[in-house]
């Protein structure tokens, strides 16, 4: 018995021997990675005899030093999952596979529960059989997480902050809180916000502290180079930019640094007007942007890219840009609400989580401890009562969220399925307005016209054998004729929809034109882009009638001595604007008092097509509308 007990003991010095030294290797393993050295962090963790663990620290490491900017292949994340599972239910080798798969989810997948669960594990084991640095560095990954993208107004963020800076031992700890708070109030480092001047003063203090070729410094370059444009001392910005970018040079995870210099140089162009140069600038960013995430990147290069076309004088190309932007943005928007989703669907899981390590902590204590058997059941089941009542809690708010979210979708349903219904009944007034106006073109051409004819043929038989002031009576009545003959025909044409349906949009825009350009003192003009293909035949029919009706106004009001249509196709979208020099209007009054198949009526028949009616009318000074229309 007592030598069983002296092998026990020994087997026991050995394992917290082993275990100690791990903690060690680990600790300069983290403190490198937190310093930005991801090569020293990968030759530390080769050193160490436990293969899975070295595996998975060099992993780690390597995929921290590519920050998504390298394909992360389904074959990889395998492989980390695999990695985890190498280690047994809260070993601390898990803390370094719970981080890896986190920043691998965090780098291809960044919209769902998955970076922020595997994270939060991560600390949550560390706190239990880890060490401080795996802790900081767990709260660190959290936190990076947030400023990223998730609600950075989240009240969790300040909290985790608020954990990390207990934390905080070392100038490189004290760097990352600084810097990360910092964010966190800026919510946004392309914008320009009120900055704090006691973050500046206290980094300018902490600086020295580092070399002058560490990292650190490149990121508070820029980011003193935000605060100096804000302050409107560009040259100094530009310096501090300019020196970023060059010790940035190739390395993918400073690349998020890189596009935001380039961004921040391109702001800079443009307050000083050189617009061309912050375009060079912009295309710059576009070569350093985001490979792991194309759609904030995007944003980010057409949002800025617009005021810069339209400084150069291209209103258009700079409205289509902004237009890109606002698509851009949207899409980001939902991206950031499914993250929102993911994470409240992550809080739920967290606490089932956060019960079973709590259960498994408790069974260790139990193996080891067995005088503290009945104190420890006492704790589990006073926290089994507090998390089931809490999940009960969770679960019955859960349950009620999603029943309005319901009642709102049946709403949305009943709206769309109305909407749906009366552009039902407007394409049929429509085709049946065209029916009318067919049957009464033919019956003037058919009837009417041939009826015309007749009596012109009989008057020039009578014309032949009477005298000469019967034939000059008959020469005035045969004119009247042909006049009306002529009318007859132009009224028959010009309620024929026929042309539109063969010919297309373009075409019929362009004859309305060259008529209106004869028969008025008036210049008209069309110009066209990216309209070789047709439309959808009522959509072409209807826009007409759009057009048609807005250039009779402009003959009729306008007093306008030129005027001109343009028509400009995009992939989704068709932009229609008709500009004129003539009089004017006060918009406010003449939209709110119009009437019949006027501008309130357009604006209408456009809406329900789902596009927008914008009009620009100054007296004196022409009028510009703008029609956008979904293709």
């Amino acid at each position: 018995m007592t030598k069983r007990l002296a092998l026990f003991l020994v087997a026991l010095q050995f394992h917290f021997t082993a275990k100690a030294k791990y903690e060690q290797e680990r600790d300069n393993f983290f403190l490198a990675l937190k310093n930005l050295n991801h090569q020293v962090a990968s030759d530390l963790a080769r050193q160490i005899p436990d293969n899975a663990l070295g595996e998975a620290m060099v992993q780690l490491s390597m995929l921290l030093h590519n920050a998504g900017q390298v394909v992360i292949t389904p074959s990889d994340t395998v492989k980390y999952q695999l990695l985890n599972r190498s280690f047994p239910q809260g070993h601390y080798g898990r803390i370094i596979t719970k981080l890896l798969l986190g920043y691998s989810y965090f780098f291809t997948d960044p919209y769902t529960e998955k970076p922020i669960k595997n994270f939060s594990e991560a600390y949550l084991l560390a706190n239990d059989v880890g060490t401080n640095e795996e802790i900081k560095y767990a709260l660190y990954s959290i936190i990076k997480m947030y400023n990223w993208e998730l609600s950075q107004s989240n009240d969790d963020l300040i909290d985790y902050l608020s954990l990390y800076e207990k934390y905080v031992s070392d100038s490189a700890d004290r760097y990352h809180f600084l810097m990360n708070k910092f964010k966190f109030e800026l919510r946004n480092i392309f914008l320009n916000v009120d900055l704090n001047d006691q973050f500046f003063t206290s980094m300018s203090l902490l600086m020295p502290s580092f070399s002058k070729d560490h990292h650190f410094w490149t990121e508070y370059y820029i980011t003193l180079g935000i605060y100096k444009k804000y302050i409107k001392k560009y040259e100094e910005a530009i310096d501090l930019h300019t020196m970023a970018l060059k010790r940035i040079g190739d390395e993918p995870y400073l690349r998020y640094l890189k596009f935001s210099s380039y961004i921040q140089l391109a702001e800079i162009a443009r307050y000083q007007g050189e617009y061309e140069e912050a375009i060079l600038f912009i295309d710059s960013a576009r070569k350093s942007s985001y490979v792991n995430d194309p759609v904030r990147a995007e944003y980010y290069l057409n949002y800025y890219l617009a005021p810069n076309l339209f400084g150069l004088g291209d209103a258009n190309e700079a409205y289509f840009t902004l237009s890109r932007s606002d698509t851009f943005k949207n899409q980001l928007d939902y991206d950031r609400n499914s993250l929102s989703i993911a994470q409240y669907k992550w809080k739920f899981q967290t606490e089932e989580t956060k019960a079973a390590l709590i259960i498994e902590t408790a069974q260790r204590e139990i193996a080891e401890k067995r005088n503290l058997y009945i104190l420890v059941i006492a704790i589990l089941f006073i926290l089994f009562i507090s998390t089931v009542y809490y999940l009960i809690q969770k679960n019955t708010n859960r349950k009620q969220q999603l029943a309005v979210q319901e009642k709102n979708i049946e709403k949305q349903k009943v709206a769309t399925l109305l909407k749906e219904q009366e552009l039902a009944t407007i394409d049929a007034m429509i085709i049946g307005q065209e029916k009318e106006r067919q049957r009464i073109a033919n019956d003037l051409h058919d009837d009417l016209g041939s009826l015309m004819a007749s009596i012109k043929l009989h008057f020039d038989s009578i014309k032949t054998n009477s005298t000469k002031g019967l034939t000059e009576l008959h020469s005035k009545t045969d004119a009247l004729i042909d006049e009306a003959y002529n009318k007859i025909r132009a009224i028959a044409h010009a309620k024929n929809s026929g042309m539109v349906a063969k010919e297309g949009l373009l075409k019929s825009v362009k004859e309305m034109a060259n008529k209106v350009s004869v028969a008025n003192n008036l210049t008209l003009t069309v110009s066209d882009h990216g309209l070789d293909k047709r439309m959808e035949n009522s959509l072409e029919l209807t826009l007409f009638r759009i057009i048609q009706e807005l250039i009779t106004n402009v003959v009729k009001h306008a007093d306008a001595s030129e005027a001109n249509i343009h028509l400009t196709r995009h992939s989704d979208c068709l932009n229609i604007m008709i500009e004129d020099n003539g009089g004017g209007f006060d918009t406010s009054v003449v939209v709110k008092t119009d009437k019949g198949m006027g501008l309130r009526s357009i604006d209408k028949r456009i809406s329900h097509l789902g596009g927008t009616v914008n009009i620009d009318s100054e007296i004196g000074k022409g009028t510009t509308i703008i029609i956008e229309v979904p293709i």
